[in-house]
């Protein structure tokens, strides 16, 4: 066999290799046209050498977190790899507030908490391929039994207790409510597996994000039809606006699609006047009005300086400022001089190459880290102040919040939590002016 034959059976070796692995993963990147890059803020807050890890090695992956009060005293939930629910406690051992305890509540999946052998040994890629029986919860949020349990009664008369419970976008088992969650007696109940309108042997694929309206409905957002949380970056790869937008209502105990069609769904918020859902679609966020009849989405942020995750809507700023605004994790950077996800968008070939030929850990760990929290101004969408930590000690933020003293830093990547303290927050209000 000569040069030009083989040079030609290499080709279609490797022709057919990448068809045969697109195939497999079901994979077949467009051309998605993204925002251009703009320069990354220059006066950002810096963080470095003041985030403290917390829990390394048991707080795995903690996407979510959650506030909630209980007795007087104020606690945090966060939500793990490994599919565990943990309530968070302050100590008071020698009047040292910082000190943290914790315990786990229960699971998401089918696996007991007893069962630690497998679960969340994976990693983010989930290399022990355990999400889908021991759970992953992402989007949390505390509300009262009554607005979401079918089986609670309204009947004023009765004895039944409105306790507060936990709703969970899982997005392997649907989803959630988790009641006893004070308490050592804390038990999974499913609410929803899928849409009413989905074909009855079907499944959320990835269920991302949640919040409750004011009428009590849920809405949840789910990033893909066709890519499991484990290969979520296949998403955005693949480049399909496939994301969608839905309602549950304990009324009918089931959950109705009212907008489809979004670029990476993920994480979802109520505005700060209560007139609208604010939903992150990967570097752009949107915003949905919830007095309108049809939900079509209105644009609100243009471009973040990076890829948006979790939200929350808030009165003030991480450093106490009285104001509007919201607060976005942002998990890879998406400014200039560089950006993967903006490089490959258009570029529908070498997003096979590469979907079909790197594998998904060496995908993933080719992305630049990267942690940084966007805060924006709730009325305007213009960006009032970031923080970074140039050291990456906790990367691909995913949200924050403020827990006593500190600030709380989620991450999906990381085996730990991260927290600084707010006093260490240093904000020039001239920076971004």
């Amino acid at each position: 066999m000569n040069s030009s034959s083989k040079l030609i059976l290499g080709v279609v070796i490797l022709a057919v290799t990448i068809q045969w692995r697109l195939y497999s993963l079901n994979l077949w990147p467009v051309a998605n046209i993204l925002p251009p890059l703009q320069p990354f803020p220059s006066n950002d807050s810096r963080l470095t050498g003041k985030v403290e890890i917390i829990g390394k090695g048991d707080l795995l992956g903690p996407e979510s977190l959650v506030l909630g009060n209980y007795a007087g005293k104020e606690v945090l939930f966060a939500g793990l790899t490994d599919g565990r629910i943990v309530r968070i406690e302050e100590t008071t051992e020698n009047n040292n507030r910082s000190d943290l305890s914790w315990v786990s509540l229960v699971r998401t999946g089918s696996i007991p908490l007893s069962d630690s052998t497998s679960c969340g040994k994976g990693w983010f890629a989930d290399t022990s391929n355990t999400e889908a029986i021991c759970g992953r919860p992402l989007g949390m949020q505390l509300v009262k039994r009554s607005t979401v349990d079918p089986s609670h009664s309204d009947d004023s008369s009765t004895t039944q207790e409105d306790e507060d419970v936990l709703v969970i976008a899982d997005p392997y088992i649907g989803l959630l409510m988790i009641t006893g969650i004070y308490e050592d007696t804390a038990m999974r109940h499913i609410l929803a597996t899928r849409a009413k309108t989905d074909p009855e042997d079907t499944h959320f694929h990835l269920l991302n994000g949640i919040v409750q309206a004011p009428d009590g409905s849920l809405y949840i957002t789910e990033t893909s039809q066709t890519f499991q949380r484990r290969r979520i970056f296949y998403a955005a790869l693949d480049g399909k606006p496939a994301g969608r937008l839905m309602r549950y209502t304990k009324e009918t105990g089931q959950v109705e699609v009212v907008s489809t069609g979004i670029f990476m769904a993920n994480g979802i918020a109520l505005s700060y006047d209560q007139k609208y859902l604010i939903v992150v679609a990967g570097v752009q966020v949107l915003k949905y009005s919830l007095q309108a009849r049809a939900m079509e989405p209105e644009p609100f942020i243009y471009a973040m300086p990076g890829t948006g995750d979790n939200l929350h809507t808030a009165g003030r700023l991480p450093t106490g400022e009285v104001r509007d605004c919201y607060w976005f994790g942002l998990g890879s950077k998406y400014s200039r001089p560089f950006s993967l996800l903006n490089a490959v968008s258009g570029q529908p070939f070498i997003k096979s190459i590469i979907g079909a030929l790197v594998p998904y850990k060496n995908f993933v760990a080719a992305i630049p880290k990267f942690s940084a929290l966007a805060v924006f101004d709730a009325a305007t969408g213009d960006l009032i102040e970031i923080y970074r930590d140039v050291t990456n000690v906790a990367p691909w933020l995913s949200e924050a919040t403020i827990f006593g003293e500190y600030l709380y830093l989620g991450s999906w990547f990381n085996n730990y939590l991260a927290r600084v303290k707010v006093e260490d927050l240093k904000y020039n209000s001239s920076s971004l002016s």
